[in-house]
């Protein structure tokens, strides 16, 4: 099963009744909407909604037709949302457009500041989304800054954030 498949069925039920929603969803759902098909997730990380009981109980279909997680469409990376700043929905990219479903993503630089700050979260678990992504100088620069302001529990987070700056730059060829 791919998310897009998930996405699609979901689109279906929603259609038949007549509900309409637009999500925003990021990391390896989005990532896969983009063409990165070695990428593997089984969820839909949604930003900045809540989900409805009607979603929920749609999804909750979709989960048992195609033999999924029931929680494969949620909102875990709801706090990503208030990270990115003021007007984030605006600069949206279309990924999906189905009869009942507009499925948004992150634009890019947002994508690859959230791939950076997740890769030193989640030590190196990101890293190859950033090397599918090829972001260039600059867009690993402003990652660079956005990953910096994030807070963290972890006193050495600033010192690991640019080892892992360095490391892409060099990876990329950008040193």
């Amino acid at each position: 099963m791919t998310v897009i498949e998930g996405i699609k069925e979901l689109d279906k039920i929603l259609s038949s009744q007549k509900l309409a929603y637009t999500l925003y969803t990021c990391g390896g759902a989005q990532l896969i909407f983009l063409g990165y098909t070695d990428r593997r997730t089984e969820d839909v990380d949604l930003i900045h909604v809540k989900l409805d009981v009607s979603l929920v109980k749609a999804s909750i279909k979709v989960a048992k037709k195609l033999n999924l997680s029931e929680d494969w469409l949620n909102n875990k990376a709801n706090p990503l949302g208030k990270r990115l700043g003021k007007g984030w929905k605006s600069k949206t990219v279309l990924l999906f457009e189905g009869k009942s479903i507009k499925l948004m993503g992150l634009n890019r630089q947002h994508l690859i500041n959230s791939k950076l700050h997740a890769a030193v979260d989640r030590k190196g678990e990101d890293y190859q989304d950033l090397l599918f992504l090829k972001p260039d100088f600059t867009e690993v620069g402003i990652a660079e800054e956005y990953a910096l302001k994030q807070k963290s529990d972890m006193e050495t987070y600033s010192v690991f954030v640019k080892a892992w700056v360095k490391e892409l730059k060099n990876d990329l060829g950008l040193s």
